[in-house]
């Protein structure tokens, strides 16, 4: 049965009852609660400002801050020798099954970029220590990765100068790319595009740099079909510890919205259902706006 909590306090309580437990019971007992939301006075309008600040208060009340700034609350310190080889992310885990699981989402994940082009050039957000990153590379794609984490970005480069693979690597936000006068054909968000609070903004932006035929592929992101509003901060156990221990923004999208969002910014998008693991969407440009 999941708990619902009220109050930051509650929600306190059951992080602290989390630490130090083995990761695999972790990871289970961290949906075991969520936090409450009315969702029945949310503004009628998804786009609107209104409903974007109703969004933003709730996120302060959790981290009890008073604004996010993606640069402030997103970079976590990661420590340089625990994640280059031998035993980069997610072998630090120890756990056959999370290990498992992720290169079976590297797999779908690989089969979809080849599907939106068999070769050409890969923009990765939010590539992370770049356990994705690198196999694309492999691939023979032309890959730059970008992500707001430094120390993240400093692993990235040490895996693909030992294992020689010209990964072109950027510190930047979702609005930022190594190359300014370059033109990406796929545009890679693997469970990062959650963490992008100005996201029409993003995609309005990502369809201007795209080619005509081009693409973004969006893997493990949080759209459910049920999710209980149109967009919005994620409220189980999983994402509040991110937010609350963190920092971060954990968004999650009703699938309605998220393929109305993309329609919009003029993507259309067909979508690769490998549940339970992840689903995949492919935006291809479809339009000019």
């Amino acid at each position: 049965m999941t708990k619902i909590l009220s109050s930051v306090a509650e929600l306190d309580r059951e992080i602290a009852a989390l630490a130090g437990l083995p990761f695999g019971e972790w990871a289970a007992r961290r949906w075991s609660f969520r936090f409450d939301e009315d969702t029945g006075r949310l503004p009628a309008d998804p786009f609107s400002p209104e409903y974007r600040q109703v969004q933003l208060d709730l996120y302060k009340k959790i981290t009890q801050k008073d604004h996010y700034d993606a640069w402030t609350s997103e970079p976590i310190p990661l420590l340089f020798e625990q994640n280059i080889d031998p035993y980069p992310y997610p072998y630090i885990t120890r756990d056959a099954e999370h290990v498992g699981n992720y290169f079976i989402a590297t797999g779908h994940i690989l089969h979809a970029v080849k599907a939106a082009k068999p070769s050409g050039s890969v923009l990765h957000y939010g590539c992370g220590t770049g356990f994705t990153t690198l196999p694309i590379a492999a691939c023979g794609y032309d890959v730059a990765a970008v992500d707001i984490n430094a120390d993240a970005i400093r692993i990235v480069d040490a895996l693909a100068a030992a294992r020689k693979l010209p990964i072109v690597t950027c510190c930047g936000d979702f609005s930022q790319v190594p190359d300014e006068a370059k033109r990406y054909d796929i545009v890679l968000f693997y469970a990062s595009f959650h963490h992008c609070w100005d996201f029409d903004t993003v995609l309005g932006s990502l369809h201007r740099r795209l080619p005509d035929g081009g693409a973004i592929i969006f893997a493990g992101e949080p759209v459910f079909a049920d999710f209980p509003k149109p967009w919005g901060l994620r409220l189980d156990g999983g994402a509040l510890l991110e937010i609350r221990g963190k920092g971060w923004m954990e968004l999650a999208f009703s699938e309605s919205f998220f393929l109305e969002a993309l329609a919009r910014a003029g993507f259309a998008v067909e979508k690769k259902d490998h549940q339970p693991l992840l689903d995949i969407f492919i935006a291809r440009k479809s339009s000019k706006l």
